[in-house]
């Protein structure tokens, strides 16, 4: 069965593959998310848009697979269910992958053409991120698109959809 596709993306000299998963996908839909009593269906889009990046490295882990190895590293996961954005990668990846801090969309196009994963928090309230979506392209014109893991595996949409402002991770 396979659960994901690939997805091809480039912008000039810029490309990479990513594997992309949808949070609503069977069979990790309805998985609990960490230890707290939401699935990854309702909870999961930063555990899945991860899980999509961290293909980029050679990752070979699915949501579900993903939620197991944070579960089972006290690091993996903060308070809640959140993701540990410094150690998960870590953890995921016995520590070939790392996180770098972005502030600026400027930054997050450099690490995109340079192959690395970019993934950006949305519906900021009260100064944290509620959504989570994978940058999958910078365009020339400086706007992005992005896969959003609860619209399903493969679709794209430009970031602009969520309204700013964003947490870049």
């Amino acid at each position: 069965v396979n659960y994901s596709m690939q997805v091809q993306f480039s912008q000039a000299a810029c490309k990479a593959t990513v594997t992309s998963y949808g949070q609503a996908q069977s069979p990790w839909a309805l998985d609990t998310l960490d230890h707290i009593a939401k699935t990854l269906k309702q909870k999961g889009c930063a555990l899945t848009a991860m899980a999509s990046g961290l293909s980029t490295f050679g990752v070979a882990l699915d949501p579900r697979a993903l939620d197991a190895t944070l579960k089972a590293d006290l690091n993996g996961f903060a308070a809640g269910g959140a993701i540990n954005w410094d150690e998960a990668p870590k953890v995921a990846s016995n520590s070939s992958v790392v996180v770098d801090r972005m502030t600026t969309t400027a930054d997050m196009k450099k690490a995109w053409c340079k192959g690395r994963p970019v993934i950006v928090g949305g519906k900021v309230i009260g100064g944290k991120p509620h959504h989570f979506v994978l940058v999958t392209e910078a365009k020339a014109d400086g706007t992005f698109q992005i896969m959003d893991p609860a619209s399903g595996s493969g679709v794209s949409r430009p970031l602009s959809f969520y309204a700013a402002p964003y947490a870049i991770r």
